[in-house]
Formats: C-alpha cells, structure tokens, sequence
C-alpha cells in the first residue's frame, strides 16, 4: 500500500512538474511544436497518474474498494461545487479565473481528504 501511494505521490509531482516546465517552454500559433509539447508533457503525466490510481482501485478489495468508489463520487461532487462556485465568482464579482490545469490537482487534494475522512467512518 505504501508503495502505491509512493508511485502515486511522485506522479503527482510529476504532474505538477511538468506543467510548470511546459509554463517555461513557452507558446503560441508562432511556436506549433513548442506548443504540442508544452500540452504532451502534462497530459503524459496526467493520462500515467490516472492509470495508476486506477489500476490501485482496481486492485484493492471489495471493501475497500467501496470505501474507494464513495470517495470519489463524493470528491467529484464537492470538485464540481467549487468549480462552478470560483466560475460564478468570475464572472459575476472579477475574481481571477480558475486555471483548469489545477483541477486535477485540486481533485486529488479533496480526495486524499474525503477518502480518509471516509475511511475512518467505514472501517
């Protein structure tokens, strides 16, 4: 389990890594190539981490993995309220717009809080 959530860690660093490279590698309709690889390497990332927690969920037992699934369905739920919250704050009172890379992030943070919360109530 330790390993898992390790491999997971660092592919979340990756992540945020990579997108604070491709912030560096700079863009624009002048720049097509810098531009596909300031987007490749996030996505890269990103598609890998995905595939890992979902490959950790697939793996983890029944309970478990109910624990898991609640997790994320409230997660999702909670992630959409306060993106559309921040979105409606746009727009309607100036605030700064939300950078949608830092949703998945966002996401993560969430979880990691509501699968524990979750999980000290269940088990």
């Amino acid at each position: 389990m330790r390993r898992r959530l390790s491999l997971e860690f660092a592919l979340a660093v990756l992540f945020a890594g990579s997108v604070l490279i491709s912030d560096r590698i700079g863009t624009g309709p002048e720049n097509i190539a810098a531009g596909l690889l300031a987007v490749a390497l996030p996505v890269l990332a990103l598609s890998a981490w995905f595939f890992v927690c979902a490959r950790n969920i697939a793996a983890l037992r029944d309970f478990e993995k109910a624990v898991a699934v609640r997790a994320i369905a409230i997660t999702s739920g909670v992630v959409l309220w306060v993106t559309t919250a921040w979105g409606l704050c746009s727009l309607h009172l100036g605030a700064p717009e939300l950078p949608l890379a830092l949703v998945a992030p966002l996401a993560a943070g969430i979880y990691s809080l509501v699968h524990a919360a979750t999980a000290r109530y269940f088990l």
